[in-house]
């Protein structure tokens, strides 16, 4: 069934870094998890790790600190192993994405636009790589079907 949209990831660690990193507003229905990574059009700068969560109501882009994986960040600030510090970096409601489609010639490459709230600000612009084109191309479907379910 196309129509689905399926979470595989329910793990109670991960939800609860959730609801901390989006508190004071809930979390809602989980649509989509993946870890992937941004990067930027222009600039010299690496690729950034990322986690996407798509909602019913909202997608965010945060970062992911989990004890276990070698992340000083997380190591820092003393967290316990097998924790995850979910920290938003950026976020918008599902009204708001305008468009979501593959960048370019690279199967994993996404770009996400999500409007701008208000004219004294501007646009967002996601460009996204996952780890496989089939990764990618799940995220587009589900970030499509809900934003149908959304209007």
């Amino acid at each position: 069934d196309r129509e689905s949209i399926t979470f595989d990831n329910d793990d109670k660690v991960v939800l609860d870094a959730l609801g901390t990193a989006v508190a004071p507003a809930s979390v809602g229905a989980i649509l989509h998890y993946q870890i992937l990574r941004q990067r930027w059009k222009h600039g010299e700068r690496d690729a950034v790790r990322r986690v996407c969560v798509l909602t019913d109501t909202h997608i965010y882009l945060l970062n992911e600190n989990y004890v276990g994986d070698g992340t000083t960040r997380a190591k820092k600030r003393g967290t316990p192993p097998g924790n995850v510090v979910l920290e938003v970096v950026d976020s918008g409601t599902l009204d708001l994405i305008s468009e979501i489609k593959a960048a370019d010639e690279d199967p994993r490459s996404i770009t996400l636009v999500i409007k701008a709230p208000s004219r004294l600000k501007r646009a967002h612009r996601w460009r996204l790589l996952c780890y496989d084109g089939e990764g990618a191309e799940r995220l587009i479907d589900d970030v499509r079907k809900a934003t149908v379910m959304e209007h």
